[in-house]
């Protein structure tokens, strides 16, 4: 049963009706006079069928004249001069009424369902709907509406609407809202809408027009759509871009800086050979650079390792001096040479927590960084540790540039600086302080970061579980390795690494060292050499084409001459994960480059031990 414009129906109407007609008059010759009125009944069905009941009562005044007209004597007249006659049109007329009105009930059904079911779907939906007139006159709204804003119908129906819009941004609402029912197009337009709670949220409108068959708009049908949490996070994304092109650009700086005194160096190298003193110099300068590279990327590693919740601590039972006797000590070369003053005010009592005194050695490393980094020369740096209930308060404050008020909850997310600009000569990644904040969450502490204002200083307050007062005797002490001179016995080393000048170079300190020394580029070679000579040991490169060192190690293992080989993983890979596929490759040993001469010799020196079941690292 279609709702089709009114005049279709009655075309129906009509049109049924004459078919009728014709009908009848087809028969007329064989049924006279019987049932003058009674086919029509088909006629008044299929129009008050199609729409209801002003078609089906066209349909049953119409046959009513024309049966009265053609098939009811006297004929050619509408004249009803017996009372049989008069009856017979009567009851047709109460039948065509009945099934009209019968049909019309039907159709209200139906209306009633199909508007039922729109506003059940209506209001399931998270937009809020709304409809209008042809001049925009707005007649409904969705329950999602009234609940979004708070209010009532009386409230929105027409332009009340208008007053749940921003003041400042409704008057192009308006406009562009006006243009598209002039022009009788799609209507598209982001705005903000008050909610219930009295925030402003930012919504997308759109609205397209409903026409009847011969184009005309009958009303609209427009939903708003929240997007602020869309507009948010799309801001976060472009935010996290801009800051992932600023760390790539300062990550290039960075490890440009520490290349350049080496190449120097090198270049300088030939020129001074004969100068032991100058030689000392470039040695220190190469050395003192590659510890700068090695720290920048062991950062990070680090991070890799906490954004992925990867970080294990190694906790034990620690006086908290010895963190931050750790910290000062790493920043003390630097601290010197920038002329800064240092005062320290630590509790004679010690202060015990449970922690990783790596890992808080670097969180207070870090900080106490920045403040020498970014402190104007000769300046003053005071670090002060307190108790307060059961925690202790670790405060590390400066007299530098400060930190912008605005900076001092962002200053702790990744690659989030203070100073971005090309003239910063401060340098960093900005991340030492992401990593301190997620160091000091895995200790179950907290840190915050307070300052005036640019210009003002910057303090940094670190808080830490405190463990209850105990004996020194209760700690966990680990005493320092004696240094011993080691008398290591010559050894035969195969060195495999694809990258040549890699290779070469730890085989001249292997060589150095007394060991014969053989290198190999790739895997199958080194495989097919170490089967035929049996080393003593390999150092061995993972990531290889080809053949990769963990296929090598497994070989390695499986021939009975090179069962017993130490086999000392050299890779750059220097995750838990790497570490755990190394040992399970079979090697006992793993080094990350760039590895230490120190690391190489005690390898070398433990050679006259049993080989080790566990596998070790170094870095």
């Amino acid at each position: 049963m279609n709702r089709t414009p009114k005049r279709i129906g009655y075309v129906v109407a009509l049109v049924a009706t004459l078919l009728v007609w014709s009908f009848r008059m087809a028969l007329h010759g064989t049924l006279r006079d019987q049932a003058p009125l009674l086919p029509f009944v088909l006629a008044v069905m299929a129009a008050a069928w199609w729409d209801g009941f002003g078609p089906g009562l066209f349909a049953t005044v119409a046959s009513l004249l024309l049966g009265v007209f053609f098939f009811i004597s006297p004929p050619r007249s509408l004249e009803l001069d017996t009372l049989e006659s008069a009856m017979n049109a009567g009851i047709f007329v109460v039948i065509g009424v009945t099934i009209s009105s019968f049909c019309e009930a039907l159709h209200q059904a139906h209306r009633r369902d199909t508007e039922k079911q729109f506003q059940l779907l209506a209001d399931s939906v998270p937009q809020l709907v709304w409809m209008a007139r042809p001049d925009g006159h707005r007649f409904w709204f969705n329950q999602r509406w009234y609940e979004y804003t708070g209010s009532t119908p009386s409230e929105v129906i027409g332009s009340g609407w208008q007053n749940f819009h921003d003041p400042a941004e409704l008057t192009r609402v308006q406009d562009s809202w006006g243009k598209a029912l002039s022009a009788g197009r799609p209507w598209e337009e982001t705005f903000p809408l008050r909610r219930k709670d009295g925030q402003m949220r930012w919504h997308l409108g759109r609205a397209m027009p409903m026409r009847d068959d011969a184009g005309n708009v009958v009303c609209w049908f427009g939903t708003n759509t929240d997007i602020s949490d869309r507009i948010e996070i799309e801001q976060s994304l472009k935010d996290a871009d801009a800051r992932k092109d600023e760390f790539l650009a300062t990550l290039a700086h960075e490890l440009r800086n520490p290349l350049a005194p080496i190449s120097n160096a090198v270049q300088l190298w030939p020129f001074v050979a004969n100068q032991p003193a100058q030689l000392d110099k470039l040695r220190d300068v190469i050395a003192r650079q590659t510890q700068q590279m090695i720290r920048l990327i062991d950062d990070l590693m680090d991070v890799s390792r906490v954004t992925r919740g990867k970080t294990v601590l190694r906790q034990e039972t620690m006086e908290l001096r010895t963190a931050l006797d750790g910290a000062i000590e790493t920043i003390e070369p630097l601290l010197t040479a920038q002329g800064h003053q240092l005062s320290v005010d630590i509790p004679v009592e010690p202060i015990y927590v449970r922690g990783d005194v790596a890992r808080l050695t670097q969180v207070f490393a870090n900080i106490l960084n920045n403040a020498v980094k970014y402190t104007p020369a000769g300046g003053e740096i005071k670090i002060a540790v307190e108790r307060a209930g059961d925690q202790a308060i670790i405060r590390m404050r400066d007299n530098g540039p400060g930190i912008p008020v605005e900076m001092l909850q962002s200053i702790f997310e990744m690659f989030r600086q203070v100073d971005q600009t090309l003239s910063r000569s401060c340098g960093g990644l900005g991340i030492g302080l992401t990593l301190a904040r997620q160091f000091v969450n895995l200790h179950s502490g907290t840190i915050e970061a307070h300052s005036d204002g640019p210009g003002r200083g910057a303090e940094f307050v670190v808080r830490l579980p405190m463990l209850a007062a105990m004996s020194r005797l209760a700690l966990t002490v680990f005493p320092k390795p004696k240094i011993r001179a080691l008398q290591v016995r010559r050894r035969n080393i195969l060195v495999v690494d694809d990258l040549q000048e890699s290779a070469e170079t730890l085989a001249d300190l292997l060589r150095s060292l007394g060991h014969h020394v053989t290198t190999r580029y790739d895997g199958r070679s080194a495989l097919m050499w170490a089967e035929a000579n049996h080393p003593d040991v390999v150092f061995l490169d993972i990531a290889m084409p080809g053949m990769d060192g963990y296929d090598v190690a497994r070989r390695l293992h499986e021939h009975p001459e090179t069962a017993s080989t130490v086999l000392v993983a050299l890779t750059g890979y220097g995750q838990e994960e790497d570490r755990r596929r190394a040992g399970e490759a079979g090697f006992q040993h793993h080094l990350t480059k760039p590895t230490s001469q120190r690391a190489i010799e005690s390898i070398l020196a433990a050679l006259s031990e049993a080989p080790q079941q566990i596998l070790s690292a170094a870095v």
